[in-house]
């Protein structure tokens, strides 16, 4: 039988195990920069489990009946990530697991709501390069009680292969702080200075929802509320949170 590493996750009351696989874990530090975790003792009934066996990584999890199988390791860990997130948003329910990007403008959150392959994680690490401080690429959390944005602590991926139109200066910046490369992802790993501290909040300046269109010139448009609105309650994780509260 194989051995098996327990790494219990802060807010969670069972741990990620990894079965023939430790060595994942030479690279959560480019991932979790805060280190938001720590081994612990054999538990019989983890939240999510990593099995590697014959060149294929096996992911499951305590919520779902399906096993997923990847051979990339950067694909798998990309999996692992979300589903942390939606384990934290079984027991975190303070907050509003949010499917979006944000950066910090000027002291407050400026949030991109996901719509698919929009281009928010590109969106960001381009803002990241200008000198805009990051707080989320995929999942960020929406304190319920103050209504502001948490950071997650996790480093920013971005899908490849990056767009022909990607300006010098994003390019560099985007190279220069590549840590892991896959297939079809890349993480960046940041200085500290360029990061907001995890679990830090942020009042809310905007939401901007993005939209992709061959040949069309950028411009900022005004959406009506109810739009934006309609896309943070399609847009989460939130299983046990009540409805009420959401809404409210």
């Amino acid at each position: 039988m194989q051995d098996s590493l327990h790494l219990y996750f802060d807010g969670l009351s069972h741990p990620l195990r990894l079965t023939g696989c430790a060595d994942l874990t030479d690279d959560f530090p480019t991932l979790f920069p805060y280190r938001d975790y720590r081994e612990g003792e054999h538990d019989d009934d983890p939240v999510i489990s990593i099995q590697l066996e014959a060149g294929k990584y096996h992911l499951s999890t305590s919520w779902l009946d399906n096993t997923v199988s990847y051979t990339d390791k950067v694909d798998v860990l990309c999996d692992l990530i979300a589903k942390l997130a939606v384990a934290r948003s079984f027991t975190d329910l303070e907050a509003l697991y949010l499917h979006a990007a944000a950066v910090e403008m000027n002291g407050r959150a400026v949030v991109f709501p996901s719509q698919y392959r929009a281009g928010k994680s590109f969106l960001t690490a381009c803002l990241l390069a200008k000198g805009h401080r990051y707080v989320g690429d995929d999942i960020v959390p929406l304190a319920l009680d103050s209504c502001k944005v948490r950071s997650p602590g996790v480093s920013p991926r971005l899908r490849l292969p990056l767009p022909d139109t990607t300006d010098e200066t994003s390019r560099q910046f985007i190279e220069r702080h590549t840590a892991m490369l896959g297939k079809r992802y890349a993480y960046l790993e940041l200085e500290p200075e360029l990061m907001i501290d995890r679990s830090e909040l942020l009042d809310i300046g905007a939401f901007v929802l993005l939209e992709r269109e061959e040949g069309v010139q950028a411009r900022l448009e005004e959406l009506p509320v109810a739009t934006v609105f309609q896309q943070l309650i399609k847009q989460n994780f939130a299983r046990e949170v009540d409805g009420a509260r959401i809404l409210s």
